[in-house]
């Protein structure tokens, strides 16, 4: 508690704060007590009124002291808050100026929210900012011309954090609990990229255990790994190239359809829920309801499983069971069931057990 107090009086604001209180105070208090007329009327509004006045300006003139001691009063005190508000306008301006110069450098705390969040930064991330449509922070150890040029590249608004995210101290100034996305992206000139993200991913699942997260990384054997530290996806890059480069070599047609479907802006592919309506009918109803869009494929979401969920409520054993967990006070639910995604499904599926569409929007 001391310690707290301490801390408060170092602070520049704290001081000029009560230096101004005893300054109205005993200003207010000292031009009361001299001045008979307020005595008389009994108006200790009108002393405080012409305190505030005089310290912030040279007085309106609706207060004018009637005895000599109350006209001296009034020099000191217009000298005294000339001298007091001209320090708290030089404070406040370079308050002003500090917080623009951290915001600059990348050093001042973000409070964004629902935003995509790019943890560590290659030369990947301007694709996903340019195809993101949400307020993007970059959290990384980035030179400020480095980052102007990124703004510059992607002609978008965008907020970073210079410094390593991996630090949970640095990484809580990012706001990550309220991001909608974060992607973990390896590191550039690291000699071990993979460990680097996994640091990165323990410490942002963390701060934000309900946010999915993705994760890049250079060697698919480090896969495993990262899905157990919490991850909703990890992207082998080495993979992503080859399973191109393969289509490549089947057909160059292949290969440049993917590419036009992936750089074509607007986005084609397109993600949204499906309606109440839309999850009465069938895949092949669902492709010609509406000939503004070509559906790709059906998506379940990410969802848990708990004790009831497996259990035969009708079972004394399963009951017996469930009583052990509730008396034990643990917790009776398991790992999420990972989101399912069924690409080109056969044309009776019927949608009610699926939550959301991808289509390619029809130009």
């Amino acid at each position: 508690m001391k310690t707290n107090w301490v801390k408060l009086l170092q602070k520049t604001w704290f001081k000029l704060g009560i230096i101004f209180i005893l300054l109205f105070g005993a200003s207010s208090s000292l031009f009361y007590w001299l001045e008979p007329g307020l005595r008389a009327k009994k108006d200790f509004f009108l002393a405080l009124w012409w305190s505030v006045v005089t310290v912030t300006t040279v007085g309106y003139g609706d207060i004018v002291p009637s005895t000599l001691a109350g006209k001296i009063l009034g020099i000191v005190v217009m000298l005294t808050g000339i001298g007091f508000v001209s320090i708290l306008t030089g404070n406040l301006a370079s308050f002003l100026i500090e917080k623009r110069i951290q915001k600059r450098k990348g050093l001042a705390k973000v409070k964004l929210v629902n935003h995509l969040a790019i943890l560590n930064w290659n030369e990947q991330g301007i694709n996903i900012i340019k195809k993101s449509s949400l307020p993007t922070l970059i959290v990384a150890p980035l030179e400020e011309e480095h980052f102007e040029q990124i703004k510059t590249e992607t002609e978008k608004e965008i907020y970073y954090l210079n410094g390593l995210a991996k630090r949970e101290n640095f990484l809580k100034q990012a706001n990550l609990q309220e991001a909608k996305t974060i992607i973990i992206l390896l590191p550039e000139e690291e000699k071990d990229p993979d460990q680097e993200v996994l640091y990165t991913l323990l410490t942002a699942r963390e701060l934000a255990p309900q946010v999915p997260i993705f994760v890049e990384i250079k060697e698919s054997k480090n896969k495993p790994h990262l899905l157990k530290a919490g991850a909703d996806q990890v992207i082998v890059r080495s993979e992503a190239t080859s399973l191109l480069l393969g289509q490549a070599s089947f057909s160059p047609f292949i290969f440049s359809f993917f590419q036009k479907l992936l750089s074509a802006s607007p986005n084609l592919l397109q993600l949204r829920p499906l309606t109440s309506e839309e999850k009465e009918f069938t895949w092949e109803e669902l492709c010609t309801h509406n000939p503004q869009v070509i559906p790709v494929a059906l998506c379940k979401e990410k969802a848990s499983i708990s004790l009831k969920d497996i259990l035969d409520e009708n079972s004394s054993l399963d009951k017996f069971i469930q009583e052990l967990f509730n008396a034990s006070g643990l917790e009776d639910r398991f790992d999420s069931l990972e989101p399912e995604v069924c690409l080109l499904p056969p044309r009776d599926t019927v949608l009610k057990n699926f939550d959301a569409l991808i289509y390619l929007k029809n130009a």
